[in-house]
């Protein structure tokens, strides 16, 4: 696996991998001890991760700002399911593009 993520396009898809992981509610520690285990570069672990991390904090804040306390319910229930719709629809709009532009 430390050969496979070697790679140029390994390490692509390790920080999709990761920014995947840090955006939805999945155990990130699993994707933090395998990024360790396979001996991925530390600035671009501290990177992808601030930067999904930070987006997915950013953005519950901003809807408790704009929503207020009523959102908090909402979230708790259906906070994780709406993560997983939006990730997946940026995984295949990056994906199409991906597919038409670069293949």
């Amino acid at each position: 696996m430390k050969e496979k993520f070697s790679t140029k396009g390994g390490i692509v898809s390790w920080l999709g991998i990761l920014f995947t992981a840090g955006f939805t509610p999945v155990p990130f520690k699993i994707f933090t001890i395998t990024s360790g285990f396979i001996h991925f570069n530390i600035l671009f672990f501290i990177f992808i991760c601030s930067i999904a991390r930070g987006v997915r904090f950013f953005l519950v804040a901003y809807l408790v700002y704009k929503y207020g306390k009523n959102i908090g319910p909402f979230l708790e229930k259906k906070g994780g399911n709406w993560t997983i719709i939006i990730t997946t629809i940026i995984t295949l709009i990056g994906a199409t593009i991906y597919f038409v532009f670069f293949n």
